[in-house]
């Protein structure tokens, strides 16, 4: 089966030409704005000024169009961002996994058993992945460091999935194992789980 896969890199670079793109088109409607309020003041004198309040309504459009234009450009950068949010997620995971498994390899292989598990339980694979990368830190260089851990993994996402428990819930159950295992032993604290 071909593994498809989907990369997205945004760089600062494409970002900020973005934004300084989109502020340049803005700017430009702002000039263009500008011009035409100077026309309508040269057309109003020509014409023969009726009031001092006609030749102010022109220039009740200038704060508004750099109003729209800062407006705009923090929208696009708002939208910018939340593009790249998922990538940088992603990014901090793989950080994670590597240093939780020890190579590319082992995390790649736990990142697919951490997805697998999260769709066959209909959890939220940002929050189990997260939790998993904790747990499997914590239990590198124990006896359940491995398939050990991803089996203890296992049953807990299972029981809290059928308890239905929150994703704080679970995670204090995994940190409540990390931390027995971390001691070598089971005190009162984390007997009470």
């Amino acid at each position: 089966m071909a593994d498809n896969k989907v990369q997205i890199q945004i760089t600062a670079e494409d970002l900020a030409s973005a934004v300084i793109k989109g502020i340049n088109d803005t700017l430009g409607k702002s000039a263009e704005a500008a011009t035409n309020t100077g026309k309508q003041m040269e057309q109003a004198g020509q014409a023969g000024i009726k009031s001092f309040a006609d030749l102010l309504t022109p220039l009740r459009q200038i704060p508004l169009a750099f109003n729209q234009t800062l407006q705009m450009a923090g929208s696009l950068w708002q939208g910018l961002m939340n593009l790249a949010e998922p990538a940088m997620v992603m990014d901090k995971l793989n950080t994670q996994f590597k240093a939780a498994s020890g190579s590319a390899a082992a995390a790649a292989n736990d990142m697919k058993f951490v997805r697998e598990e999260s769709g066959r339980l209909g959890l939220s694979f940002a929050d189990t992945a997260q939790a998993f990368a904790k747990f499997a830190a914590s239990t590198r260089g124990t006896a359940i460091e491995g398939e050990k851990a991803k089996q203890v993994f296992k049953g807990v996402a299972e029981a809290s999935t059928a308890l239905r428990l929150s994703a704080d819930e679970t995670n204090g159950i995994l940190l409540a194992f990390s931390q027995m295992m971390g001691k070598g032993k089971i005190s009162a604290e984390e007997h009470l789980i």
